[in-house]
């Protein structure tokens, strides 16, 4: 997600760095392609992919969302999770604005958002 504002985040230079190195991967043709072998993963493993959280059907239009950055550029099946537009941007306006789910490590921070998010929030818009 590019553009977000990080409320009460210091942009260190590492973070800088970070932001830079991510912001890179997601404009690549190698990233277009690992979505596209997960999206195929995804479907010999369960079928239909759908969204984490409303459950609505999942396309290449639609967004991953980064469960850890330890292997950027060269993620695993599991360091991705699927997620409609709304949803990914719901998860991290609550990541953002939460100095608590930031001090989590990142894979944990998201199952939570996601557990959160699944019992107050209904099925994807526009699906």
């Amino acid at each position: 997600m590019i553009g977000r504002k990080y409320i009460g985040r210091k942009l260190t230079p590492k973070r800088i760095t970070g932001r830079a190195r991510y912001r890179k991967h997601i404009q690549s043709r190698a990233w277009f392609d690992r979505r596209e072998r997960w999206f195929e993963e995804s479907q010999q493993i369960g079928g239909i992919v759908v969204c984490a959280v409303g459950g609505g059907r999942w396309t290449l239009k639609d967004d991953l969302h980064h469960v850890t950055y330890d292997r950027l550029g060269q993620e695993d099946h599991d360091d991705l999770v699927a997620l409609c537009r709304f949803h990914h941007e719901q998860l991290h306006q609550i990541w953002d604005a939460s100095r608590a789910w930031r001090r989590l490590p990142r894979g944990t921070a998201t199952k939570g958002i996601i557990a959160l998010l699944k019992q107050s929030s209904s099925r994807c818009p526009d699906r």
